[in-house]
């Protein structure tokens, strides 16, 4: 978030408070002076980086060939859909039509007409000269290849209204879509019925009697009703204000009056005889250009329209009833068009020809067929004669008629397919270009340029084909042109009649769809956002296409707006925050404001006990998102622009169990050296991160109910604040630190504020929270594309990214391929076609609005009470958050293109472990799924009872999955040693079996062995089935079996999802090690997760607890009690434990039986670690062993009178004491450490104890680096009341710690373990009916079987001695396969293909999303102006990004300096330094420095290839913003010292920063006024201790 650089000062305060004091250094010891340097790999090392680098040439190379291919494809697509609805159109005149010449010269139509090689022929379209029968069958010919054309016009415009009836449909069934109200269904089917009854006569009564040039003219003129619209565009109604923009309306005005002279123009010449050609039916003209521009009314009505009752219809049709409407309304548009379609050419004679002996329905509906096949046309023969000829006729004299036949003639519906094809790209391709962003370049150009590229193309044909009537002669017959106009006087005609008006009608239409130039769509739009209509129209498509997009979308930010959010609006909130404001009318409040829409994003890390490497990892991805934050708030703030991938971003990490007991006296908590790793790393990383060595600022504490906090402020002006979590205060577990951070951060912080609920609403809309774990490493753009997700769609309500696994080693590697197929085909195919299951905690965005639903964070907090709530709700958290997402109607979705890396478990043992929480859960949360399916259909429109069923299926392979490999393995017994199939399950069974008694009655480290020496076992026998698999497939050449097909099926769907995946194709190598490993991984896990449901603990991570002293005595005392009753036993039974033989020996068995207490066999026995005996003389020897070697090296020990060190101290430094007990009792070290002589200390420390509330003065704040001030020095401060209120009154509530006493443990355990034997009889009795059934089948197959259908083989004998002579038998065999087993195949084979079918649909969205994030600098000029500013508006980001960069090059110029000057290099850097490991960072300061130098900026300029007038534009808004800057500071000052009057208290969110400078020079300042001491805080204590 953006927060001021101001820095806190406080009043003195009492003995127990504290100062904010900078801290001071230690000067650096002469002796101490050398230094390391940055580390070598600065941008490189960790997984999202390499990545990053590797995919970003590659995604511009594909954003460029986005750009050009789908460029030519629109354009082409649209020329080419356009010139065949116009070719076809020419077909199918009424009246008489221009002959066209007939090419004779040669054969390559198969036509040949060998009596008129000689002789000029043309095609004759009228007949007009036949009498008798030869007219009727010339008529009927002609009637015959008119209608087909008619037909196929009609197939044309059904072909889209088809597809938008199955959308419609498919919505409705899947979706939730409601009738709509009366009027506006009304005035919908109104408005498209007066649409397609136009485009009918347009098209069949209007555009046939037209040559194809003034054909294409007119239909510049469709857009009257829109062009009207446009200017109510011009008003804008907003909070109860309307403001009509005039500049605009005479241009509006100029359209309308032309679009109405393109439908009232050529009637008026018809009428008053001033047009050289006559058009029979010219009233049809405006009435079919009025009615067909009905149909767009969507695009132009807008929020603030002019007309508010179209916009109330358009909003009512958007949110619920769209496509029920169209479900409707497209059967009926296409029976209009047809039932107009009838009457027009029944009436105007097109079929018949004007012959009234022929009958209408028999050529048109009952030689339907004929239309397309055998018919034949006229070719009459031609001779210049004289003109005193009788028979002269125009110039030309009739010889002789020929019938040239059309055998099969499917040229009809070629052109139709290639018109279908053809409307249907560009529109897909159009809606591409708008969804990623690209829609100037690569759909406003081509799309606009259609018209004109069509009629020059019509004009140089006409002009071809008249020149050589033999041209097309290759792909088009004689009698099929367009009907071209009179080339001759063309030019002069133009300007003569009507044609010169086209200019004006285009420039018009162009001035209507201008809205296509400047898109308003947010990236990855949906259909319904991009057009008005679903769908599109197929017979004009350039121009529908254009009519259609929408004009209105997101309203755009001002800047002005985003500042009055920074200076004012969000210093309202400031004051107000966290404060109990009084009740205020919410009238006085303004509405939802465009600044409550601005994206916030909270990223809440859960972190326990990660690594070095781990924590370094995550801390580089928050400072590259620093970095990232940085340049946009400076490129908005000090440039002026508004970007729309800006964010607001702060960072929690909430520590798990963080508190230990410390080496002091008074063993009070501090931190753990978990925490100390963070703190001490969080330099490193910015260092790697930045390329130079740097320094945060100490980091702020705070004593919190809770256990305490710790706040940095990195470079960019981002905070991560990290909650300290005491688990004796507050309950610890990934969970309940979830439920910690969502009260927090959506209750507290947002449901508090002194504002309206309607902006509150707005925030909860855009406010994000992203869970992460504390290893995670990714991208900034890796959130804002999973951003992008919840922007495109308002119910997706959690977006997971994908997640690859790091690491090295056969356990690692197994998980890489695992995690890349379960992304490439599960996760895919459930985003399309339903919703994600699980979105992973590692790595996933949640939208605030459905976290704060009813039923999911409440119900997030309920205590597991029962066995199946510990499995499903503490062991699979995230799981079970998206399974009360998805119950309530919220959608959960997946993006490929937002990348991220997290660390995978190394060792078997972990892998197991981690998988054992994961298996059960996920069966529990699916089955919880699956059993409230009715409810989860009837709420979420995104999950259908299909999907359901598919889930279903997944779940019982799952559950049988066991069974199926173990079928799997006994098969491959059989196949390797050639064994019978029962002996291949009796030699398989045994191990299995053996493992399962093993879960059950041993040792978890006994399991994890037997289960590791297991899986060696399976993964040499699947090598050898895979290799003899593969060999017997090829002797055998059966690659159509059963076996063959699965085999090859899934390493096929494999390598095609890796070729659909470049930049992962590096998983394919592990592909073999993942096959050889299933058998361990889809059994041995099973059964081993399974068996140890009742095992709830994390099961990794662990490390030992460090104990107080008074639970070391009591254990002790304990220890003591125990050893005296050994010795109290006699010295027979001390030589029975001695050699362990006696009963109660700490060992326990699985199986037991005795015989009248004679003898007791045990069976499996193990050490029993929970025997309490065992336990304490194990700790009374340890500790007999301590005090024998403490009184060994009491010299070692410090004098009493020393004082107290800290816990750090004592921690990092070696002593002899520490030396000696490491040598034998390491476990035990951190727990034995009192002394005689400490509790000599202790005593006198007793005397002057200080007292102690860890609410005011906990110890581990004075023990936070005492000795390193540049770590721990920061200042301390003190939670605001309200917050200390919420705190207290949040733990009562929720998160009070959970204890349990003994028997309330073995309660617990008891319930799991007798739920665990109810769900593994289960799981055994559902894999052993499984098991047999599939053999006994096999067995019994010849009564029991079908024959597999591929794969037949054939056996020929010949036998030449038989009876009858030499005689030839053929027989065919075919495997044999078991009903159910075939079943099982077929699914498996379905669910492989729907999973690839899925996976390609998402691979589509995927493209989409990586292209409408990528950006090419010289393409994104066109989408403004070409003006300094248009350029300074799309490269601020990138400007500002070279502004505050931190250069790098620094300590290679000291490093490449003459080495005589080390010692002068070394003394200059530590006096820069004063005494720290690097500088301090303040990005902004660097941005406002350079932004400030002429100097600096000219560099940039000339390093950025800026120009000229860009650099001149920047510096202008640079002397703006000071001058504006200077203003503001009088104000700020003013308001201030008003508002200071009154009591505010703005917690912690304006305390950290530094004094912050502007480039104008004025000062700002912004600090905490009040502190735990103020009356305010006390009295919020006062209230919450009522």
């Amino acid at each position: 978030m953006g927060y001021s650089d101001s820095e806190d000062t406080s009043s003195e305060t009492d003995t127990n408070s504290y100062r904010d004091n900078e801290p001071i250094l230690p000067p650096v010891r002469k002796w101490d002076s050398f230094r390391d340097d940055v580390p070598d790999q600065i941008t490189g090392g960790s997984g999202s980086e390499a990545e990053s680098l590797l995919m970003k040439n590659g995604e511009k190379i594909l954003l460029f060939a986005a750009y050009t291919v789908t460029f030519v494809i629109v354009f082409c697509a649209s020329v080419v859909a356009r010139g065949t609805t116009f070719f076809m159109i020419s077909q199918i005149s009424a009246t008489k039509r221009t002959p066209l010449p007939f090419c004779n010269e040669d054969g390559n139509t198969g036509i040949f007409i060998t009596d008129a090689i000689e002789k000029d022929l043309e095609v004759d379209f009228n007949c007009d000269t036949l009498t008798g029968p030869d007219k009727d069958e010339c008529d009927r010919n002609l009637g015959y290849e008119r209608s087909r054309w008619i037909w196929c016009i009609f197939f044309a415009f059904a072909a889209p209204n088809v597809g938008a009836f199955s959308r419609s449909l498919r919505v409705w069934l899947f979706k939730f879509q409601k009738m709509p109200a009366l009027k506006t269904f009304l005035f919908v089917f109104t408005m498209e019925m007066f649409h397609v009854i136009g485009l009918a006569l347009l098209v069949f009564l209007v555009l046939p009697e037209m040559d194809a040039l003034r054909a294409m003219v007119l239909c510049s003129g469709i857009a009257l009703i829109p062009s009207i619209l446009l200017m109510f565009t011009r008003i804008q109604r907003s909070e109860g204000k309307t403001t009509v923009h005039w500049k605009y309306w005479i241009f509006d005005g100029l359209a309308v009056l032309a679009q109405l002279s393109a439908a009232t123009l050529w009637p008026v010449f018809q009428y008053t005889n001033n047009s050289t050609s006559q058009y029979p039916n010219s009233w049809a003209i405006p009435v079919s250009l009025v009615l067909v521009s009905c149909s767009w009314w969507e695009t132009y009505a807008g929020e603030n329209f002019g007309l508010r009752w179209m916009w109330e219809m358009k909003r009512e049709m958007l949110e619920k009833s769209r496509y029920y409407t169209f479900l409707i309304i497209a059967p009926l548009k296409i029976a209009v068009f047809f039932a107009t379609m009838v009457l027009v050419t029944y009436f105007n004679g097109s079929v018949t020809n004007g012959n009234e002996s022929l009958v209408y329905s028999d050529i048109f509906f009952k030689n339907f067929l004929t239309n397309f096949g055998n018919h034949t046309y006229s070719v009459r023969e031609v001779e210049e004669e004289s003109i005193s000829d009788t028979n002269f006729e125009n110039g030309l004299s009739e010889k002789a008629f020929y019938q040239v036949p059309l055998n099969d003639n499917m040229d009809a519906v070629f052109v139709l397919l290639i018109q279908i094809f053809c409307a249907f790209g560009a529109y897909i391709l159009s809606k591409f270009a708008s969804k990623v962003q690209i829609q100037t370049f690569s759909f406003a150009i081509p799309i606009s340029l259609v018209i004109p590229s069509c009629i020059a193309l019509l004009l140089a044909g006409c002009a071809g084909r008249a020149d050589d009537k033999c041209v097309f002669i290759s792909f088009l017959p004689n009698n099929l042109f367009f009907e071209c106009p009179k080339l001759a006087g063309f030019i002069f005609n133009a300007w003569e009649e009507d044609t010169w008006v086209f200019i004006i009608w285009f420039l018009s239409f162009l001035w209507t769809t201008f809205h296509i130039w400047y898109p308003r769509s947010n990236r990855l739009a949906s259909t319904e956002q991009i057009f008005g209509t679903p769908w599109y129209e197929g017979l004009l498509i350039d121009q529908t296409l254009m009519l259609n997009r929408r004009k209105d979308g997101n309203q755009e930010m001002k800047i002005e707006e985003l500042q009055e959010y920074e200076l004012g609006d969000k210093e309202e909130l400031k004051e107000f925050y966290e404060t109990f404001p009084e009740n205020e009318d919410d009238s006085k409040h303004s509405n939802v404001k465009k600044a409550d829409t601005i994206t916030k994003i909270y990223a809440c890390a859960t972190m326990w006990h990660e690594s070095e490497e781990e924590i370094i990892e995550m801390l580089k991805s928050l400072f590259r998102i620093d970095k990232d934050y940085s340049a946009r708030r400076c490129a908005q703030k000090y440039l002026g622009v508004v970007d729309q991938d800006y964010y607001e971003w702060e960072t929690h990490i909430l520590f798990d169990d963080c508190m230990e007991v410390g080496n002091n006296p008074e063993e009070a908590q501090v931190v753990n050296k978990f925490v100390r790793l963070l703190v001490e790393t969080m330099n490193k990383a910015g260092t790697m991160v930045h390329g130079r060595k740097m320094k945060t600022k100490p980091c702020k504490k705070f004593p919190t109910p809770y256990g305490g906090r710790l706040v940095w402020t990195l470079p960019g002006k981002t905070r991560i604040v990290c909650h300290l979590k005491d688990k004796a205060k507050i309950r610890h577990k990934k969970r309940w630190s979830q439920c910690m951070y969502m009260y927090y951060l959506l209750g507290h912080k947002l449901m508090e504020l002194p504002i309206n609920d309607d902006r509150k609403e707005a925030m909860a809309e855009n406010t994000y929270l992203l869970a992460l774990d504390g290893d995670i490493d990714f991208q900034p753009q890796a959130v804002i594309r999973l951003v992008d997700l919840m922007k495109k769609n308002k119910t997706v309500g959690a977006a997971c990214g994908r997640i690859h696994p790091t690491g090295s080693g056969y356990i690692p590697w197994y998980q890489i391929f695992e995690y890349a197929v379960g992304h490439w085909l599960q996760k895919a195919t459930e985003h399309v076609l339903g919703c994600v299951l699980c979105s992973p905690g590692c790595f996933s965005l949640f939208r605030g609005k459905a976290l704060m639903n009813d039923n999911v964070l409440r119900k997030y907090t309920t205590v597991s009470t029962q066995p199946r709530h510990y499995v499903q709700f503490d062991q699979g958290e995230d799981r079970w958050l998206c399974t009360l997402l998805l119950q309530k109607g919220w959608r959960v979705e997946y993006s490929a293109a937002s990348d991220a890396f997290t660390a995978c478990p190394v060792t078997f043992e972990e892998f197991f472990n981690q998988r054992r929480r994961w298996m059960p859960s996920t069966i529990m949360n699916i089955v919880d799924l699956l059993g409230s399916y009715k409810s989860v259909v009837k709420n979420n429109q995104d999950i259908s009872t299909l999907y359901i069923i598919y889930q279903g299926m997944l779940m019982v392979s799952t559950f049988v999955g066991p069974g199926a490999i173990f079928l799997i393995l006994a098969g491959s017994f059989n196949t390797v040693f050639k064994m019978d199939i029962w002996d291949a399950i009796i030699a398989n069974g045994i191990p299995v079996i053996l493992f399962m008694l093993a879960c059950y009655f041993l040792d978890q480290k006994i399991q994890l062995s037997f289960a590791k020496l297991l899986t060696i076992g399976y993964i040499l026998l699947m090598l050898a089935v895979m290799i003899g698999i593969f060999i017997q497939i090829v002797e055998d050449d059966s690659w159509l079996s059963p076996t063959a097909i699965s085999f090859l099926s899934v390493f096929a769907s494999f390598f095609f999802a890796g070729a659909l995946h470049p930049y992962e194709i590096g998983c394919l190598p592990y592909l073999p090690i993942y096959y050889i490993t299933i058998p361990s991984m889809y059994l041995l896990l099973v059964i081993y997760s399974l068996f140890n449901l009742w095992d709830v603990s994390w099961g990794t991570r662990e490390v030992a607890e460090k104990k107080t002293k008074a639970q070391m005595e009591e254990e002790k005392k304990n220890a003591e009690e125990i050893k005296k009753n050994v010795k109290n036993e006699g010295m027979l039974t001390n030589l029975l434990t001695q050699f362990h033989l006696d009963g109660n020996g700490g060992e326990s068995g699985g199986l037991e039986f005795s015989l009248a207490n004679l003898f007791k066999c045990m069976c499996f026995t193990h050490d029993d670690p929970l025997d309490p005996k065992k336990q304490l003389v194990e700790i009374a020897t340890s500790l007999e062993k301590v005090n024998s070697r403490l009184s060994n090296i009491e010299h070692a020990q410090e004098p009493l009178g020393m004082p107290r060190r800290s816990s750090f101290s004592r921690s990092r430094r070696m002593t002899a004491v520490s030396e000696a007990i490491e040598e034998d009792i390491e476990d035990f070290e951190y727990q034995s450490q009192m002394t005689e002589d400490t509790a000599s200390a202790m005593n006198n420390f007793e005397e002057n104890k200080i007292e102690r509330d860890d609410s005011k003065n906990p110890y581990w704040v004075e023990d936070f680096y005492p000795d390193q001030p540049e770590l721990g020095g920061g200042p301390v401060d003190f939670l605001p009341g309200a917050e200390i209120v919420f705190w207290n009154e949040l733990i009562k509530k929720y998160l009070t710690p959970l204890t349990m006493n003994k028997a309330q443990k073995a309660e617990q355990v008891k319930n799991l373990k007798a739920y665990r034997d109810q769900l593994i009889f289960t799981f055994i009795m559902a894999n052993l009916i499984w098991v047999l059934g599939i053999t006994l089948m096999q067995q019994n197959k010849d009564i029991m079987s079908i024959d597999w259908f591929f794969d037949k083989r054939y056996n020929v004998t010949y036998d030449p001695e038989a009876e009858q002579g030499p005689e030839i038998t053929i027989m065919s065999t075919s495997l044999s396969l078991e009903p159910i087993g075939l079943f099982f195949l077929l699914a498996f084979l379905g669910i492989m293909v729907l999973q690839l079918i899925g996976m390609v649909l998402h691979r589509w969205t995927n493209l989409c999303h990586t292209i409408a994030t990528t950006k090419l600098n010289w393409c994104e000029k066109i989408d403004e102006d070409f003006t300094e500013d248009g350029d300074l508006d799309i490269q601020a980001v990138n400007y500002a990004r070279e502004l505050q960069k931190v250069e790098t090059e620094a300590h290679q110029e000291m490093l490449n300096v003459n080495r005589r000057n080390t010692v002068h290099q070394l003394s200059s850097y530590h006096n820069k330094m004063q005494g720290g490991e690097g500088e301090e960072i303040n990005l902004e300061r660097q941005f406002r420095n350079r932004l400030n130098s002429t100097a600096e900026l000219d560099g940039i300029a000339s390093k950025m290839k800026m120009r000229r007038d860009t650099l001149a534009a920047l510096k202008k808004r640079r002397d703006s913003f000071v001058t504006m800057e200077r203003r503001r500071s009088t104000v700020h000052f003013a308001r201030k010292s008003m508002s200071s009057q009154g009591i505010a208290n703005s917690g912690f969110d304006s305390d950290f920063g530094d004094e912050e400078t502007d480039i104008s020079g004025a000062s700002t300042y912004r600090g905490s006024e009040l502190g735990r001491n103020s009356l305010q805080f006390d009295t919020y204590v006062a209230t919450s201790q009522m």
